[in-house]
């Protein structure tokens, strides 16, 4: 099957949650056979190069290097109005330029787009199944910010997560099928009562490669893998 997969962030190298998911998933279609188109944003000279590593797991690959000024000003630009500024931030005129370019020339049996800033690009596409994997429910997550954020910094993230959530319900009527990382999410998912089909698979361990090995270790400790400067880690 031809697929064309569309990511907010460009998914390789796996070097985030959100990342490693996404690249998973177009690893994972490409073992399988299918052939894989995939797009997304870089914001650096740097990540553009490193995007290059795709190449191995997918048919073809789009990446749009963006501005991360002008990103930020897309950001800001919304506030005013009831687009959340997260679309903005992850939105690209050029990317979009692409993907149309893509829907022009080619014909997908399945569009898989990954996280709900990334379906914007695809919204008004009808004549082609489509799948919005949410990963998290964003806007929740902003919300529950509002809670460890002190006045003013929590009125914004208060505003963002209602933007959000009713964006989030917007698109997923948009999309034949909706997908989460945890049946918690999906129960926020489907309390949107979109009636749209929903479900959640959650992120996997390379258990052959994370794996115990003959050493001594420290009894009753924890070790957390994560990036720190994203707020829930």
């Amino acid at each position: 099957m031809k697929i064309l997969f569309l990511s907010h962030r460009f998914p390789y190298p796996p070097t985030r949650g959100d990342k490693i998911r996404s690249y998973n998933m177009v690893k994972y279609l490409h073992e399988q056979g299918h052939e894989v188109t995939v797009a997304g944003l870089s914001r650096s000279a740097i990540e553009t190069a490193e995007c290059q590593g795709i190449k191995d797991y997918c048919h073809k690959f789009v990446c749009v290097e963006v501005c991360e000024i002008l990103q930020k000003i897309r950001m800001v630009s919304r506030l005013l109005n009831k687009d959340p500024s997260s679309m903005g931030y992850f939105y690209s005129n050029d990317l979009q330029n692409e993907v149309n370019q893509l829907l022009n020339d080619h014909k997908y049996g399945l569009i898989i787009v990954f996280s709900s800033s990334a379906a914007q690009y695809v919204e008004h596409v009808t004549d082609t199944p489509k799948m919005l994997d949410f990963c998290d429910m964003d806007s929740q997550k902003w919300l529950a910010y509002v809670d460890y954020k002190k006045w003013p910094i929590s009125a914004g993230y208060a505003l963002e997560g209602r933007k959000l959530e009713a964006d989030e319900k917007r698109l997923a009527k948009k999309f034949d099928l909706c997908s989460c990382a945890t049946d918690f999410e999906v129960e926020t998912l489907d309390g949107y009562g979109t009636g749209v089909a929903s479900g959640y698979f959650p992120n996997g361990v390379d258990s052959d490669f994370f794996r115990p090995i003959d050493v001594d270790y420290e009894k009753n400790s924890i070790c957390f893998v994560g990036r720190m400067d994203y707020y829930p880690n």
